[in-house]
């Protein structure tokens, strides 16, 4: 017991009239060295039988899903008020889902081979078995028909065509063949020196020509310089005239002034063409520098080709020189193969057009035929109960398919099964739910009684149902609540060697500040 008294029951058997009367006492926890006793309420010392309770919903349940699966919804909260058959939470139920489609699905086809089967053959589906005899008889008449003399000629060509080429690899090459594939080898090994020759003189002449490029750009350089030292010169010397009316050095012109405009025009007439040659070796350095700039494309491109030239006669010799060499190692063992493997094929079909193949076709063909008139019969003859009946059990059988991957789809949702509120959730989303579990607790909390299961075997003997009880309550002291024993449950239960019994009280009334699992002491009076 979790309270801190201990409820010792002693019971005295009086031998005048079988009278059973029940003494208690209450004993305080003490040390090991000294126990006080301490006297009971008088509402319990009055009581035949005093026993700890619980104070508990009428209606509860514990709730868990009948199939496993990942949760993928909770729709609901703690404390939520539901309505039977609301939903609380469910699993991932995509699977179930299909199932569910595959049911319904195989259902409609069974019921539509039934209708099928049991509706009479319409002028169509005769006629269209009909077509399918004529059809057949054509394929067998081709069958037989479709081998030719020609085809066997033609059969008979293309085996010793094969045969003789394999004959060929096998003898190996002819010398003519061989002088003709070193022929070329020599044509191209030639070309190839050509080619050689051809990019060595290209390289000579364009490096000559660049070269020849680059010394004008030197003479135009050149050239340049001195122009623009005779400019300067000039440019000064023609300043010196507009400015002082003479040249620096021309005393002639100083002295006499008669002379000074001729004088003048000179400088200019020098200032003039100086810029003139200036501009020609601007001019000149230009040009020398665009031939150099060709020069060098010239030589890239040039020389690109050539090499380009030289790769390509590199490869045909190489070409020739392998083809010389196959030629010469003979054929290897996979064109033998391949030449083997054409004459089987070869011989394969003249065999087939002569022999035992030609015959499985023409079986073939009158297998089918035989297959389509059997069909034609079926669609003229009348339906047989036999398969009547077992189209009706393909449909019975599909309907309880269906119905259990409903009622599979069905548990994937966890329902409330009584009016409630949301006592405790013990899942969340995303986490496995196994079917031993309780996930969701609830209770109707409106109503309320109060239960132990702590009277044992000798305790209850003493107690009936309408006996009166007094409640008491640890977390509401000085609270007394009166009500009745209600039920008291039939079968016991071994607690550490105990056979204790559940009882149930109902109080007359219920105090709102009560809540579920709070604890209580009853104090029962029986008989009355």
């Amino acid at each position: 017991m979790t309270r801190s008294i201990l409820i010792i029951a002693a019971l005295a058997a009086l031998a005048s009239g079988g009278y059973l009367a029940a003494t208690y006492f209450a004993a305080e926890q003490t040390t090991a060295q000294e126990a006080t006793p301490t006297a009971l309420p008088p509402v319990l010392a009055a009581a035949d039988v005093i026993a700890e309770a619980a104070v508990v919903p009428e209606t509860s349940a514990r709730l868990r899903f009948e199939t496993a699966g990942t949760v993928s919804e909770l729709l609901v909260r703690e404390g939520d008020e539901v309505r039977v058959g609301d939903p609380l939470a469910r699993i991932d139920s995509r699977d179930l889902e299909l199932r569910l489609a595959e049911a319904e699905t195989e259902l409609s086809r069974t019921r539509a081979a039934y209708d099928k089967l049991a509706a009479d053959s319409t002028p169509e589906q005769i006629a269209e078995a009909e077509a399918a005899v004529a059809i057949n008889e054509a394929r067998l008449s081709e069958e037989v028909s479709r081998v030719t003399e020609a085809d066997i000629l033609a059969a008979r060509a293309s085996l010793e065509q094969a045969q003789a080429e394999l004959a060929e690899l096998l003898a190996g090459p002819k010398q003519v063949e061989i002088a003709e594939a070193q022929a070329r080898v020599d044509r191209n090994r030639a070309a190839l020196e050509r080619s050689l020759v051809a990019l060595q003189q290209i390289r000579d002449d364009t490096s000559k020509a660049k070269t020849d490029a680059e010394r004008q750009i030197q003479k135009a350089t050149v050239d340049l310089e001195v122009a623009q030292s005779e400019y300067s010169e000039a440019y000064w010397r023609y300043q010196n005239v507009v400015d002082k009316g003479h040249a620096p050095s021309d005393t002639e012109t100083r002295d006499n002034p008669d002379l000074s405009d001729y004088g003048t025009l000179r400088e200019q007439e020098a200032f003039k063409q100086a810029e003139l040659k200036l501009q020609a070796a601007q001019l000149a350095l230009e040009q020398a520098q665009k031939d150099l700039e060709k020069a060098q494309r010239d030589e890239l491109n040039t020389i690109a080709e050539g090499e380009k030239n030289i790769a390509e006669a590199e490869a045909q010799l190489r070409e020739a020189e392998s083809q010389l060499a196959d030629l010469l190692a003979g054929a290897d063992g996979d064109e033998i193969a391949r030449a083997r493997a054409d004459v089987a094929a070869a011989q394969s079909r003249l065999d087939e057009l002569l022999g035992a193949e030609r015959q499985a076709g023409i079986d073939a063909a009158e297998a089918q035929l035989a297959q389509a008139r059997a069909q034609l019969e079926q669609l003229k003859a009348p339906r047989r109960t036999v398969d009547l009946g077992e189209a009706k059990v393909a449909i019975q059988q599909a309907e309880v398919s269906l119905q259990k991957a409903r009622l599979d789809l069905d548990k994937a949702t966890l329902v409330a099964p009584i009016n409630g509120t949301i006592a405790a959730l013990n899942i969340e989303i995303g986490e496995l739910a196994d079917t031993t579990t309780t996930v969701i607790t609830m209770a109707d909390l409106s109503k309320l009684e109060i239960e132990t299961d702590d009277l044992t075997e000798l305790q209850v003997v003493n107690v009936n149902v309408g006996d009166s009880v007094t409640i008491t309550f640890d977390a509401l002291p000085g609270v007394e609540l009166s009500g009745k024993v209600t039920h008291i449950k039939t079968l016991g239960e071994n607690k550490q060697g105990d056979i204790t019994y559940t009882v149930t009280v109902q109080p007359d009334q219920m105090d709102p500040r009560l809540r579920w699992n709070m604890t209580a002491v009853v104090a029962i009076n029986a008989g009355e």
